[in-house]
C-alpha cells in the first residue's frame, strides 16, 4: 500500500489518542480504560492507523505489546503534540489555575530530587503558587490538606488515590575527595574500617547482613536524624552513606557522590504517588501531576 499524504483534514486524530494511550501503557485494555472506550475499540483504531500510515506501530506476541521503531518515533511525536495541546488549552484560561497547590514530600526527596522540578514548574506557571508540607519516611496520615504527595512507604488511602511508582535499590556512597585518603574499596568488608553514616532507618545492618558481614564491627560511626543530613555529611567528606538513586542521582551525575562497590539491597519500602481520584482533582494538581510523572519517566 503506497503511504497516504496526510494534512489537517485527513490526520486520524482519533486513532493517534488511541494509539499514543496504547503505546504509553503497551496495554490496549489500560488504553481504553483511560479513554472510556472497549479494548477492541483501542485494537481497531490502532489496526486502522497501521494500514493509513502503511507501517506497523507494535510488535504483538500473545498477550504483549512492544513499540517498533517506527512505532517509537511516532509516539514521542504524539505525546508532545497531546501535551502541547492540553497545555495550550488550559492556559487560555489562567484563572482556571491560578491558586495555591499544597504538595508534600519527604525532605531528602525535595532537597535531592524533587527541587528542580519545583522551579521549572514555578517557571512555566507562575499563577500556582505551591507550599511543601514535609512528610517523614513512613508516614501513614497524609494531611487532607495536601493536595499531592510523594512519598516513601505506603500510606493510608482515606479516599485517595495511592498509586507505587518505585522500589529503589540501597547501595554506598561517598565523596570522591574521601577515596583519595582512605585505602582502596575493592570489598564490603573494607567499609568496616570507614566512618559510616547512619540515617534513622537502619539500613547499615541489613546491608551488612547482605554482604554476611556483622555491623557491630564497624568502626567511627556517625548517627544523623534522617537520610538527608547524612547525605549532607557525605558530601563533606565525614563517611560513607546509603542512599538510593532518587535520592543521589543529580550528586553521581555531578561527581559530588560517588557510588562504592556492587552491593545494594531493596529499599525498605516504595515510593507512593497519592492524589485525588481524576474527578475530584483541580487543573493546578491534575498539572502538577503530569509534571513530575515526565521527570520521573526521564530517571528511569
Amino acid at each position: 500500500m503506497e503511504n497516504m499524504m496526510l494534512d489537517r483534514r485527513t490526520l486520524p486524530l482519533s486513532a493517534l489518542r488511541a494509539f499514543e494511550s496504547a503505546g504509553r501503557h503497551l496495554h490496549f485494555q489500560k488504553a481504553g480504560l483511560e479513554l472510556g472506550v472497549s479494548q477492541s475499540a483501542i485494537s481497531h483504531q490502532v489496526r486502522s492507523l497501521e494500514e493509513k500510515l502503511d507501517a506497523r506501530l507494535f510488535n504483538r506476541s500473545g498477550n504483549r505489546l512492544s513499540l517498533t521503531p517506527a512505532g517509537k518515533f511516532l509516539l514521542e511525536k504524539a505525546t508532545g503534540a497531546f501535551e502541547r495541546l492540553i497545555d495550550g488549552a488550559e492556559r487560555l484560561a489562567p484563572d482556571a489555575i491560578a491558586g495555591k497547590l499544597i504538595f508534600g514530600c519527604t525532605t531528602t526527596l525535595l532537597v535531592n530530587l524533587l527541587m528542580k522540578t519545583i522551579g521549572r514548574f514555578r517557571e512555566s506557571y507562575p499563577e500556582i503558587d505551591i507550599e511543601v508540607v514535609e512528610l517523614k519516611p513512613l508516614q501513614k496520615v497524609i494531611p487532607r490538606e495536601i493536595e499531592l504527595a510523594f512519598c516513601f512507604g505506603e500510606p493510608v488511602t482515606n479516599g485517595r488515590r495511592v498509586e507505587a511508582l518505585a522500589r529503589e535499590e540501597i547501595f554506598p556512597v561517598c565523596s570522591p575527595g574521601m577515596l583519595q585518603v582512605v585505602p582502596k574499596v575493592t570489598r564490603p568488608a573494607h567499609l568496616l574500617q570507614l566512618p559510616l553514616l547512619h540515617n534513622n532507618l537502619g539500613n547499615w545492618v541489613r546491608w551488612f547482613s547482605t554482604a554476611n558481614l556483622p555491623a557491630a564491627e564497624a568502626n567511627h560511626s556517625l548517627w544523623f536524624f534522617n537520610t538527608h543530613v547524612a547525605l549532607a555529611a557525605a558530601r563533606q567528606g565525614l563517611g560513607v552513606a546509603l542512599a538510593t538513586r532518587l535520592e543521589v542521582h543529580d550528586d553521581l551525575l555531578r561527581g559530588t557522590l560517588v557510588k562504592l562497590l556492587n552491593t545494594s539491597i531493596p529499599d525498605r519500602d516504595q515510593y507512593y504517588l497519592v492524589t485525588h481520584f481524576p474527578q475530584h482533582q483541580t487543573n493546578r494538581e491534575r498539572l502538577f501531576e503530569r509534571w513530575l510523572r515526565d521527570d520521573l519517566a526521564e530517571l528511569y
